[in-house]
């Protein structure tokens, strides 16, 4: 019972991992159009979501780790466009 637990906790830990990527890559791209540097990594952006950030740079995440909005879009539908984008291009969708 006990391994069970075990192995069901690193599964939702994996899981949490493969659904930030989304918000990773948006904010890579995000950085790119403004310009700056982006050196977080998906770990960093993990670590916080567990311990309960919600926000993360202006963009807000529900629960399941998804972006509902962004405030500090490059340009309006910024952040709507790169979810499509990432929705229809990413071969490993773990958004499920």
């Amino acid at each position: 019972m006990k391994n069970q637990k075990n192995n069901l906790l690193l599964v939702l830990q994996d899981n949490i991992n493969q659904r930030m990527q989304l918000l990773e890559n948006y904010l890579e791209a995000r950085a790119i159009q403004e310009k700056v540097k982006w050196e977080l990594s998906n770990q960093y952006l993990v670590d916080h979501f567990k311990l309960g950030c919600r926000d993360f740079f202006g963009v807000r995440l529900n629960e399941m780790c998804f972006p509902i909005f962004d405030t500090n879009e490059p340009d309006p539908g910024f952040l709507n466009n790169f979810i499509n984008w990432f929705l229809i291009t990413n071969v490993n969708n773990h958004l499920k």
